[in-house]
Formats: structure tokens, C-alpha cells, sequence
């Protein structure tokens, strides 16, 4: 049986003073199973529907730049779960579900791929803190991919 995605909805919460916070609820990183944020969508406050391709599940930091870098949307954040080893496989699934955005963590030619179709992508840039932990420390958004390659070795096979 298919498993439903993992969705994030990081939404915008008035704090009585007109001022509209991001609400982060601790429970998703310990409930991985279920649509843990859940919120209202207010008024001339549109939603933004990015999917998050990645092993991980998004950060705390993580969830709250993406509120930075669209202050005027409400994020939703859709996880998939399984690998994307094809540009087409990719393309396909932000078409089905037509996302806004898509985060994603996979090899250089899916980026060419996706990129070379229009597709709005961002990348995490993490650098390696204790042991295996990776810390955050900003998002940037792929415009363009290119190889530029060079043989290794001279072709010895004739």
C-alpha cells in the first residue's frame, strides 16, 4: 500500500498584534507518519507548494527560511520519501502536484534536467558540524546547471 506523503503546513499565525509568525511544531520530527502542522489560510495570504525531495526531513531552521524568503505566502511542504534518480521522474511528479518550488538533494544531471525545464529549484548549502550532523546554513536557488568535463585518463581501448 502506496504511503501517503509527508506534509509540512508551516502556517503564518497572528499573534494578536496583526504581526504573522511561523508556527513550528515540534511533534513532526517525532511523528514522521502523519500531517503534523495544520493552520488556517488567511486572507490575501496565498499558499506556496514546495515538494521536498531529500532523505531528511526539513529542519527547523530550514522551515524557517523558507518562511524568510516568501514572508507573503503560507508554506506547505510535501515530502517524498523515495529516491529520484531521473530528471523525468522528477518532472513528472512537480507537474502531478503542482508544486510552486522544489527543494531537492539528488545527483547534478536530475538538477540539469529540471532546471532545463523551467522548474523553480532550491538547493540546501549545509556544512558538516559534529560527527555525521550537518548544519544549515542557507538555501540558494539553481538557475543553471552545466558540466564541464575533462577525461581522467587518456583513452587506452581501441
Amino acid at each position: 500500500m502506496p504511503q501517503k506523503p509527508f506534509i509540512f503546513l508551516s502556517p503564518r499565525v497572528d499573534c494578536g498584534s496583526g504581526n504573522f509568525q511561523p508556527r513550528l511544531d515540534t511533534s513532526a520530527f517525532l511523528n514522521r507518519s502523519a500531517h503534523i502542522f495544520s493552520g488556517r489560510i488567511f486572507r490575501g495570504v496565498k499558499t506556496k507548494k514546495i515538494l521536498w525531495v531529500s532523505r531528511h526531513s526539513p529542519q527547523p531552521a530550514q522551515i524557517e527560511a523558507l518562511n524568510k524568503a516568501f514572508p507573503n505566502d503560507e508554506i506547505k511542504i510535501v515530502r517524498h520519501k523515495g529516491a529520484v534518480w531521473e530528471g523525468s521522474h522528477l518532472l513528472k511528479l512537480v507537474k502531478k502536484g503542482q508544486y510552486d518550488e522544489v527543494v531537492l538533494v539528488a545527483p547534478p544531471d536530475v538538477f540539469a534536467y529540471v532546471v532545463s525545464y523551467g522548474i523553480p529549484v532550491i538547493r540546501a548549502v549545509m556544512a558538516r558540524g559534529k560527527g555525521r550532523s550537518y548544519e544549515f546554513l542557507r538555501f540558494e536557488r539553481v538557475i543553471e546547471a552545466k558540466f564541464r568535463t575533462v577525461p581522467l585518463l587518456e583513452d587506452k581501448i581501441r
